[in-house]
């Protein structure tokens, strides 16, 4: 590949990320706030891929879910709650993304296992199924442990004021990174 070729393709590369960016900084919660800063690298990088997701949190200490996550799920199709056919399509969908971001997670790891970083199963990424149709969660592997729901829940009172959230975020972040530099060397 010729130098002039490299670099249009990596202006178009970086200019899809700047409009995923775009896009990020329109979208809302339930509660009418914006994407969490702390999430927001490693969603665009997500979405540079493909992936659909329908919602995240960079976690937090006292309101919401403790720990950062990203959700996987493709929009349902028109007509898919009295159709038994659209669900399964759904279904399969969400399968086939997951699928896909799961092996980008497995090879992040091995990256890291080849660098010689240890890092702890429970700040691991993960995934955890939501809903019925195949869409996923991912999050680190201690999300799961603590409650057993796949969600740190409000009630745990305390021991979640307490939590020192950053080695689960920083996975996160560092997983948005590997990712855009990923979308970017391809």
């Amino acid at each position: 590949m010729n130098v002039e070729r490299e670099n249009r393709i990596d202006f178009e590369k970086e200019q899809k990320l700047l409009e995923i960016g775009k896009e990020v900084e329109k979208l809302e919660d339930k509660l009418g706030k914006g994407i969490d800063p702390g999430i927001r690298e490693t969603l665009i990088s997500v979405k540079a891929y493909g992936f659909p997701t329908s919602g995240s949190c960079e976690g937090h200490n006292h309101r919401g879910e403790a720990l950062p996550w990203i959700e996987i799920e493709n929009p349902a199709p028109v007509g898919w709650e009295e159709d038994e056919k659209k669900k399964e399509l759904w279904r399969q969908w969400n399968n086939r993304d997951v699928g896909k971001l799961r092996k980008l997670v497995e090879q992040f790891y091995e990256e890291r296992k080849e660098q010689g970083k240890n890092i702890s199963e429970k700040v691991k990424l993960d995934f955890w199924p939501i809903g019925k149709y195949g869409a996923m969660r991912l999050q680190p592997s201690a999300q799961t442990d603590i409650s057993g729901s796949g969600k740190v829940t409000e009630q745990m009172g305390k021991e979640r004021e307490q939590m020192d959230l950053e080695p689960y975020k920083k996975e996160m972040v560092d997983f948005g990174e590997y990712l855009r530099r990923k979308f970017l060397e391809e």
